[in-house]
């Protein structure tokens, strides 16, 4: 059987307003599954992502290859559930941080956390963001988090 595939590729965004300015880029993260035929794939090119977030590109980036994804073309990708869920947990995260040093703090925080963690928050984040699929959506979520480890 053959393993899902999860895809993840970056879109132009209007920047933020804030202090700091990193090139912001929108991260749109899709699970390709093997049941899924080719026709309809084919047929449903614009399928939707199971996430989107504004996130901060450098960070973010560098923070999928040191996780083990692969890049091709400007595309993300792997087959690995554990790095998909904390990209998921990361992107929502990063979408509610505004300064520098809380970003490293998420960053540090994410990479540490225990699967299990990140697989709860994981979900409870795609769920939040399919209920309308609005980015604006995550905050309630995101703010949650930080409240359990600490960080408000």
């Amino acid at each position: 059987m053959a393993e899902p595939l999860y895809v993840l590729r970056f879109r132009y965004v209007k920047p933020a307003k804030t202090l700091i300015k990193l090139e912001q880029k929108l991260a749109q993260i899709f699970l390709y599954t093997p049941n899924s035929s080719e026709k309809k794939r084919k047929r449903n090119k614009r399928s939707s992502p199971v996430l989107n977030a504004r996130v901060p590109l450098k960070i973010f980036r560098n923070f999928l290859l040191e996780t083990g994804w692969d890049e091709k073309d400007g595309i993300f990708f792997t087959s690995k559930e554990e790095p998909y869920y904390r990209a998921i947990v990361f992107a929502s995260v990063l979408q509610c941080t505004r300064n520098r040093h809380s970003m490293d703090e998420m960053y540090t925080l994410v990479k540490n956390m225990p699967y299990i963690d990140i697989k709860f928050w994981s979900k409870v984040f795609i769920e939040a963001f399919e209920s309308r699929n609005r980015r604006r959506d995550l905050y309630k979520p995101v703010r949650a988090l930080k409240e359990v480890y600490g960080y408000v």
